[in-house]
């Protein structure tokens, strides 16, 4: 038996390329299902390439967060090819009737850097990882505040795109003010506070390990409008951009 979901996931891939993920979306959660936030997006050869292009990354997270929506609409596993030529299989676990989490299989394909496994094997795949969830979910106590966790968690693997708060209304099935108000006493930031600070912690981060054009890092974490992105960053550390990457 295996400690925890990381350790599950990482056994089924092992000596294989796939990429095997889950996504919460519902009120639940322990210690023995929190993830690394490689296991709530797409990682591999294919993805980082596919992402390191202008306006590459947006691309990959407008598709992921298409197909989360439709698993959440729906409420049924499909597969089908993401923009970038790769097959992914997407499985939506439910409890109570609502879709608790997205198991998502990916990195399938004919390129030498993904997995030539056979689509038919997917389901079967899914099912391992959800009986397996529904096993640790009785193993150890939930979490305090599950569902603000599993906002922050969605919130930071998507900072680039589809973090508004109507779209986490529908992922979640939760109505908007409810869930605003629930972050908000929870972390005591207004959800759009709490992006604008992650965003801006990300684009510190790139500030400092690439030579990227600060317009273009300004794009990549989430921002459309790069004087808006100097003011806030201005405003969060008292220096611009450009004046932060050069001291």
């Amino acid at each position: 038996m295996y400690s925890s979901l990381k350790e599950l996931i990482e056994q089924l891939e092992y000596g294989t390329k796939l990429h095997i993920g889950v996504q919460f979306f519902g009120n639940i959660g322990n210690d023995l299902l929190i993830l690394p936030v490689e296991r709530r997006i797409h990682t591999s050869p294919i993805c980082s390439e596919a992402k390191a292009v202008p306006g590459g990354q947006r691309r990959c997270y407008r598709c992921r967060n298409l197909a989360f929506q439709k698993a959440v609409k729906t409420k049924q596993p499909f597969g089908g090819l993401c923009v970038n030529g790769l097959y992914e299989y997407l499985h939506p676990l439910m409890i109570e009737g609502e879709v608790a989490a997205v198991i998502f299989i990916g990195n399938i394909g004919g390129d030498s850097r993904s997995e030539p496994f056979p689509s038919e094997r997917c389901p079967g795949l899914a099912a391992v990882v959800e009986s397996y969830i529904r096993m640790l979910l009785t193993l150890a106590p939930a979490r305090q505040d599950p569902l603000a966790e599993n906002l922050k968690s969605y919130i930071d693997a998507n900072l680039t795109y589809g973090v508004e708060l109507s779209r986490l209304a529908q992922l979640f099935h939760y109505n908007q003010k409810y869930l605003g108000r629930l972050f908000k006493r929870k972390t005591g930031l207004t959800i759009s506070a709490y992006v604008n600070r992650r965003r801006l912690e990300y684009a510190k981060k790139l500030l400092r390990s690439t030579n990227d054009p600060v317009i273009e890092i300004a794009a990549r974490v989430g921002f459309n409008n790069v004087t808006y992105f100097n003011r806030l960053f201005k405003g969060q550390y008292g220096v611009t951009p450009t004046e932060y990457r050069r001291n």
